[in-house]
């Protein structure tokens, strides 16, 4: 439905497009009950697994590629949660046609891409959302404030790990490479590139990068940066050690720590405190008892890294029916692409690269088997 007006009053129909692990694992439960939306059709060229993603969760209407779904008039918004390469000709025949978008991480594997991505949301009435959901995570969120009240003072550094294991067997292919949008620093490193953006309202100037490869490229990552305030960054990144998500941020009087895969994990240290000091200890124990209500109900539910994935698509068709600009635009899509380029030949090259100087396009990883500066 084209009409803006006509479709703010009604439930918002949702069309998934590509039915991967991120589609049935977090998409899918993250809209469940979703008031005011239905998701009411999926579509994947494997035809297979989008019967049974449907089957799964009740789904209406199953296609075998995405432009019959665009086209079949039962979806007001689109998923694009197809592998990076396809992110532009499925959001453009998304956007062509009248309809919302919500387009999965990275936006493109190259500027040019990126750039028609723009060009096109500034040439439609349509609403695109940019898919960087941590930026909904409750702790995400709660840090910001905390950095926005001026508690830390002058921040000095930004800090974070993502972890995320994943196995060789049944791995899509694209995933493998770099090139395609695969490995720790495309894939998981755009996330952290963007939340030191969200979360310091900054840019990022520099990057120095270095990959260690095995079977796959990019399989773990060190990357460190400057940033336009003066802080440094540094974000460590792995597809094969144990799970998990932390952010830290310094400044001149104090520091801030998010665990995103804990109920309890927002901690702050005042600049004398330590982690074995007696006072952050006893906050600590304060606060896990006063959360563990939300941690026990959570174990039912999506947990905060969950429902991250569901602020996102909240906000969204809040943006559709004010209607407004979403708070996460293919530009912030743009700009972490932009640094994921510059840490991706960074790490080929073994020198810092100027954001401002990143290639057009991903650079390939130099080799597999080893460590790569």
């Amino acid at each position: 439905m084209s009409d803006l007006a006509g479709m703010v009053s009604e439930t918002l129909r949702i069309g998934l497009i590509g039915c991967g692990e991120v589609c049935e694992h977090k998409h899918l439960p993250a809209l469940r009950g979703l008031e005011g939306a239905r998701v009411t059709a999926v579509a994947d060229m494997n035809e297979s697994q989008a019967r049974h993603v449907a089957a799964r969760y009740g789904i209406e209407h199953v296609f075998a590629d995405p432009q019959s779904l665009i086209q079949s008039g039962v979806a007001d918004v689109i998923g694009a949660l197809v592998p990076p390469a396809a992110h532009l000709e499925v959001a453009a025949m998304a956007v062509e046609a009248g309809r919302h978008v919500l387009v999965e991480k990275p936006l493109a594997l190259g500027m040019e891409q990126a750039d028609k991505l723009v060009e096109l949301e500034r040439g439609h009435d349509v609403r695109i959302l940019m898919g960087f959901h941590m930026r909904w995570h409750r702790l995400i969120r709660r840090a910001r404030e905390y950095v926005q009240s001026g508690a830390l003072g002058i921040i000095e550094s930004i800090h974070a790990t993502w972890n995320s294991p994943r196995l060789d067997l049944g791995i899509p292919d694209w995933k493998r490479h770099r090139v395609d949008g695969g490995g720790s620093i495309v894939e998981i490193g755009v996330h952290l590139f963007d939340l030191w953006r969200y979360l310091l309202q900054t840019e990022v100037e520099e990057v120095f990068a270095m990959s260690r490869h095995g079977t796959r490229d990019d399989e773990s990552a060190v990357v460190t940066a400057v940033l336009a305030n003066g802080a440094l960054a540094s974000a460590r990144l792995s597809e094969r050690t144990a799970h998990d998500m932390q952010v830290e941020i310094c400044g001149a009087a104090g520091r801030v720590r998010v665990a995103g895969q804990r109920f309890d994990g927002f901690e702050t240290y005042a600049q004398e405190e330590t982690d074995g000091a007696l006072r952050p200890r006893l906050r600590a124990m304060k606060r896990f008892f006063h959360e563990l209500p939300r941690g026990i109900a959570q174990q039912r539910s999506l947990g905060d890294y969950g429902n991250s994935y569901r602020g996102a698509w909240t906000h969204l068709l809040d943006a559709i029916r004010a209607p407004r600009r979403p708070e996460c635009t293919v530009e912030d899509g743009r700009a972490a692409l932009r640094v994921a380029l510059a840490a991706a030949a960074s790490a080929t090259d073994g020198r810092p690269v100027r954001v401002a100087a990143a290639p057009p396009v991903l650079a390939p990883a130099a080799s597999v088997g080893g460590i790569v500066s």
